[in-house]
């Protein structure tokens, strides 16, 4: 009757050992997919972030354009805020190295992403 009852005791223990393992396999699987949704999510909003901040650098570009259409001679620095998108942008507009133009350097920001574009304006 006591070998009957190891056998029974170890088989308790094997399925006990069994669901262990795969609860410890599925627990590493649901982590790494959490992790993996993780980094995914911050690659998007990188992605977003990055674009966003050239958008508001060409909004800087338009409104020195809009600044030079009402004066031709206006030069100077325009800044914007967080409309449309979030984030900011701020525009530099001095004397073009070629007669009659403006040379322009806009700064957009969105997050923690900066991008900057160049124009070269013909003013006259």
């Amino acid at each position: 009757m006591g070998a009957v009852r190891t056998i029974v005791h170890s088989r308790r223990g094997i399925a006990l050992l069994i669901c262990l393992f795969v609860l410890s396999l599925v627990t590493v699987w649901t982590v790494d997919m959490l992790e993996s949704a993780t980094v995914y999510q911050s690659a998007q909003r990188n992605i977003i972030e990055y674009e966003q901040a050239l958008y508001q650098a060409n909004a800087g570009v338009q409104h020195v354009l809009y600044q030079l259409e009402a004066d031709v001679t206006w030069r100077g620095t325009v800044t914007g805020g967080s409309y449309p998108a979030s984030g900011s942008y701020s525009a530099t507009a001095v004397n073009g190295t070629a007669s009659g133009t403006a040379d322009v350097t806009s700064i957009g920001v969105a997050g923690a992403t900066t991008r900057s574009v160049q124009a070269t304006i013909l003013v006259n």
